[in-house]
């Protein structure tokens, strides 16, 4: 296995969490592998249920195309492409369980034939299947089946998947015609479609995303033990990743004139982040 090819998965990968890190280079190389693995399936995924230019049964019809793909995969049989072979190598090497990768696939169908969603527990259980089991094979990596731990990795995803969720508004009701705001929680809040269209930030919108920031924050700090409880670099990881995730709610909570203007980390944000998430000194 050359590095090129975990290169490869791992820039394919990065597209998609450009705010958060993959796995990066500090990670064993197995480990690291793994995880460019797991994140390219996620990405190739998410890649199909959003070509808006394809008909939706199509898509469908693609991501059971996949579905088959990871059967065969799980059963060591995988098709003769790099991405497949090293994501056979991970499942076996770590006994993935093809369950998640299962629920992540019902997640990206969901994508393609949902757009709105009615209260908070529709939208907890898409998170459900379209985060939390990328934590679990994480924590599956890490050799860490620990209830207490996975339920803090699930928390940790949840969390992660609603910072995506806020910073792309606008983008997913034009470009992908989604909204994951509650629906209930837009009304009682006095928030239309048009508010998300059109980009208006008045005091309706000021207030309903203050309220998705606060109970964000809330869950994702609820996540953080497991940072302390990760040992080693895959510990260092899963720090970095949720201190990034705390420094983009920050810049989501600043007042700013366009609350719909998606925020980005920068190389000094990285930076912090890593530092923040390195253990403390003797």
């Amino acid at each position: 296995m050359t590095m090129s090819r975990t290169d490869a998965l791992l820039r394919r990968a990065a597209t998609h969490y450009e705010n958060f890190p993959v796995a990066p280079a500090f990670l064993p190389p197995r480990t690291r592998r793994a995880l460019a693995a797991v994140y390219a399936f996620a990405r190739t995924a998410d890649d199909l249920a959003d070509e808006g230019a394809i008909p939706p049964a199509e898509r469908l019809a693609r991501l059971d195309a996949l579905a088959h793909h990871l059967a065969a995969t799980a059963r060591g049989d995988p098709p003769a492409e790099p991405a497949w072979e090293t994501l056979a190598e991970a499942i076996a090497c770590y006994r993935l369980e093809s369950r998640h990768f299962e629920a992540l696939l019902s997640a990206f169908r969901q994508d393609v034939t949902k757009h709105r969603y009615a209260h908070l527990g529709e939208v907890m259980d898409y998170c459900r299947r379209s985060a939390n089991p990328v934590g679990r094979l994480v924590m599956a990596i890490a050799g860490d089946r620990d209830p207490r731990h996975l339920a803090w990795s699930d928390a940790t995803c949840t969390a992660l998947q609603w910072i995506n969720f806020l910073q792309d508004l606008h983008e997913d009701l034009v470009v992908r015609d989604r909204i994951y705001l509650p629906a209930d929680e837009m009304a009682r809040f006095g928030v239309t479609e048009r508010h998300l269209r059109e980009r208006i930030t008045d005091a309706a919108v000021c207030a309903l995303l203050d309220h998705q920031l606060r109970r964000t924050r809330r869950i994702l700090e609820a996540g953080l033990p497991l940072g302390g409880v990760l040992p080693g670099r895959l510990g260092l990881f899963v720090r970095t990743i949720q201190r990034s995730g705390l420094r983009v709610l920050a810049k989501l909570e600043r007042p700013r004139t366009d609350r719909f203007d998606r925020p980005r980390l920068t190389r000094f944000d990285r930076l912090l982040a890593l530092l923040q998430a390195l253990p403390p000194g003797p």
